[in-house]
């Protein structure tokens, strides 16, 4: 399963380009995605003894994207959230702001990301608590490969954290009308 997913994660690191070309923007609900991510995790969370909430958006706003893409995206955050928490949980929430975009926020209680490596956490191959003693598996390509896809939506995103609390991304998506 884990080398499926990274090969599957290696095609799209090559070929983000020519995905340009292909994407299917639709407008889907942002509280249908984050749904969908919680019923592909709680699971993993429960197994783990975490505790995982999805705080939806009051007026559930809609946005224009690729939805394989969008789901990767979340996903691939969602999956990290879940590897780095060994205790407390993972919360998943939106709403939309004043310059109508949907954010969409993933924050946990993990181990949290040294400041000097906030950055280099969305590049190619980089993981940012690397050491001796590093304990986490992964190729260091998903928060990579989910800044590209968000990019090519027309969003952006950032992350906090702080070192032993957590880290909290922040996803940005031009809302749309609902269609």
């Amino acid at each position: 399963m884990r080398l499926m997913k990274t090969l599957t994660d290696m095609v799209a690191l090559s070929d983000i380009d020519s995905m340009r070309d292909n994407m299917n923007h639709v407008s889907l609900s942002v509280n249908g995605m984050i749904q969908i991510c919680y019923e592909m995790y709680h699971h993993q969370a429960n197994l783990r003894n975490l505790t995982f909430e999805v705080v939806k958006c009051e007026k559930d706003p809609y946005a224009m994207v690729d939805k394989e893409m969008m789901i990767s995206a979340l996903s691939a955050i969602v999956n990290n959230a879940l590897k780095f928490t060994n205790k407390g949980g993972i919360k998943i929430s939106c709403e939309l702001d004043e310059q109508n975009y949907a954010e969409i926020k993933v924050s946990d209680t993990g181990i949290g990301i040294p400041k000097e490596n906030l950055e280099i956490i969305f590049e190619d191959f980089e993981k940012g608590n690397e050491g001796l003693n590093y304990k986490y598996q992964g190729t260091g390509i998903g928060l990579s490969i989910s800044k590209k896809f968000i990019q090519l939506m027309g969003g952006i995103i950032h992350v906090d954290s702080t070192l032993g609390e957590g880290s909290e991304f922040a996803i940005k998506i031009p809302a749309a009308s609902k269609t």
